[in-house]
């Protein structure tokens, strides 16, 4: 009983400071846009700093997913690969601000960093997969509602990203990565949205509907994640990204979200326990 008073009063206390960095970054945030700086070092400053939510979200996760069973339970697996995604983007911006602060260039596309950006979409996708397990996917998808959401929502997804995202883009095919990895981007995305969501549907019963609002909440911070990705590449085929931009602030959010998500996950099991 000591211990989990002990534990619920960490998470409380990261939860807590998780909120409050949010909001204070978002506050310096709206200062560097309503001043209208693009190319400051307050600039730099912000991006080389807001991204430590998601490196301790990340941890965080990684506790959680401890206390439900690490990889030796199916759910277990699915906030550690949650957990994972995060520090995979953490990873990416370390590596995107060496490039931008310390070696004062323009980082390379794609490049090292985007090892830790492409890597979320895989965690998030593997993760929202070991939900479904969890829920009982093999029995729901059975029926014709099951498969047509699992299918009609990558599709619109997809169908939107492309048509969004590719109206006025240039192919360049000398750079034959960069241009497959923007082709393949707006499928991942697809599908590790549309994953979280088929994971959601199936987890309303489960424990008697107790989970429902723990995985909403994770569902909204996968969305986000989605798009935020979708706001880069946007913003990065048009030459319009800049530093504590709108995109660093989308992300700011983003790894507030899910840090958030994986904290009230393992809130969660505490309640189930005591329960």
């Amino acid at each position: 009983m000591e211990n989990s008073l002990k534990s619920k009063f960490r998470r409380h206390k990261i939860a807590t400071f998780t909120t409050v960095f949010c909001m204070l970054m978002a506050g310096w945030w709206f200062s560097i846009f309503i001043r209208g700086l693009t190319d400051s070092i307050e600039n730099e400053v912000f991006t080389s700093v807001y991204f430590v939510v998601a490196l301790w979200g990340g941890i965080a996760g990684l506790v959680v997913s401890k206390r439900w069973g690490g990889y030796k339970s199916i759910l277990g697996r699915a906030i550690g690969a949650f957990a994972l995604g995060l520090l995979g983007q953490a990873f990416g911006q370390i590596v995107f601000n060496f490039y931008l602060i310390v070696l004062k260039v323009d980082t390379p596309y794609p490049s090292i960093a985007d090892i830790g950006f492409f890597s979320t979409g895989l965690f998030y996708g593997y993760g929202a997969i070991q939900l479904m397990k969890v829920a009982g996917a093999n029995f729901s998808l059975r029926n014709y509602k099951g498969k047509a959401i699992a299918i009609i929502i990558p599709i619109l997804w997809a169908v939107f990203s492309y048509w969004f995202f590719f109206r006025g883009y240039q192919f360049d095919w000398s750079q034959p990565l960069a241009t497959i990895l923007d082709l393949i981007s707006p499928i991942i995305d697809a599908a590790y949205v549309s994953l979280a969501i088929l994971a959601y549907l199936l987890s309303r019963k489960w424990l008697g509907g107790f989970m429902r609002w723990p995985i909403l909440f994770l569902l909204v911070a996968i969305i986000s994640e989605a798009v935020a990705d979708f706001h880069f590449l946007y913003q990065a085929s048009r030459d319009t990204w800049y530093a504590a931009g709108t995109n660093d602030f989308l992300f700011l959010i983003t790894f507030t979200l899910m840090a958030l998500a994986l904290l009230q996950l393992g809130s969660s099991f505490n309640k189930i326990n005591e329960g």
